[in-house]
C-alpha cells in the first residue's frame, strides 16, 4: 500500500488537481504511474465530450521491456489530448515553452518512447507506436550556411496521420509528415513529407516508400492466430 501510494495514487491526484478544474480533477481522467516530474507548468487539456476515470494513462507498462524504468514528464507548453491515450513506461514527455502537442483519440505510444515537442507535434487518431520510438521536432542547435552565415531553421512540425502503425525503435525528425493508415517498419528514420497514398509502407534509414496503397493494419481486426512450429 505504501509503495503504490507514492508510485500511483499521490502523483495521480497531484497531476489532475494541477491541470484541471476541481470538478474535472475529481474524475481522475489521467492516471500517473511510476513517473518523475521534472517540470509541471504550461497547460494540459482533454478535448473529449466526456471525461472518464483513467482515460489517459501515463507510465503504465505496455510491454515487459522497461519494467523498472520511470516515465519522465517535463511540460512548459501546451498538451492536448483528444480522447483516450496511453503512454508506456520508461518514456519521456518533454514540451517546451512554445511547444504544442496534440495526441489524437485512442493513441498508444509504447514503453521507452520519447516525445520531445518544442514547436508542434500531432499524432493522429488511433495511431500506435511501438517501443523505443522517438518524436523530436527540433535539432536544438541551429546550423549556418557557410556562404551567407544565415542560420537554418532548426525546427519544423511533425504530423502523423490517423491509424498509423509504427514499428519499434523508429525516429521521427522535424518536418516528418505521414498520411493515414501508414505502416512504418522498425528502426526507420523519417525526416520529410511522404507524398504517398494511404495504406502505404515506409521503411529504411533514410526512410522511403516501399509499398504504396496496398497494405495497412486494421485496428479492429489485427489478431494473429499462431500455430505450433513442427520440426
Amino acid at each position: 500500500m505504501h509503495k503504490s501510494f507514492f508510485k500511483w495514487f499521490l502523483p495521480t491526484i497531484y497531476f489532475n488537481i494541477k491541470y484541471f478544474p476541481f470538478k474535472d480533477a475529481l474524475k481522475l481522467p489521467v492516471y500517473i504511474y511510476d513517473t518523475r516530474f521534472l517540470r509541471l507548468k504550461g497547460t494540459v487539456e482533454i478535448k473529449a465530450t466526456q471525461l472518464t476515470r483513467g482515460m489517459i494513462k501515463i507510465g503504465y507498462p505496455e510491454t515487459s521491456l522497461h519494467h523498472d524504468n520511470k516515465y519522465t514528464i517535463e511540460i512548459s507548453g501546451k498538451v492536448r489530448f483528444h480522447g483516450p491515450c496511453r503512454l508506456g513506461r520508461g518514456g519521456v514527455l518533454s514540451v517546451g515553452p512554445k511547444g504544442l502537442l496534440d495526441m489524437g483519440d485512442r493513441t498508444i505510444v509504447s514503453d521507452g518512447s520519447r516525445i520531445i515537442c518544442f514547436h508542434y507535434i500531432s499524432i493522429g487518431n488511433r495511431s500506435t507506436a511501438g517501443w523505443d520510438c522517438s518524436f523530436c521536432d527540433t535539432d536544438f542547435h541551429a546550423m549556418k550556411n557557410a556562404f551567407t552565415e544565415k542560420k537554418l531553421r532548426a525546427y519544423a512540425p511533425i504530423l502523423i496521420g490517423s491509424s498509423n502503425w509504427i514499428g519499434s525503435s523508429c525516429n521521427f525528425l522535424k518536418g516528418t509528415v505521414t498520411p493515414g493508415y501508414t505502416a512504418v517498419s522498425s528502426s526507420s528514420v523519417l525526416s520529410r513529407k511522404y507524398k504517398c497514398e494511404e495504406k502505404s509502407i515506409i521503411a529504411g534509414n533514410p526512410a522511403s516508400v516501399v509499398s504504396e496503397g496496398c497494405f495497412y493494419r486494421d485496428m479492429d481486426d489485427d489478431r494473429v492466430e499462431y500455430q505450433y512450429y513442427e520440426v
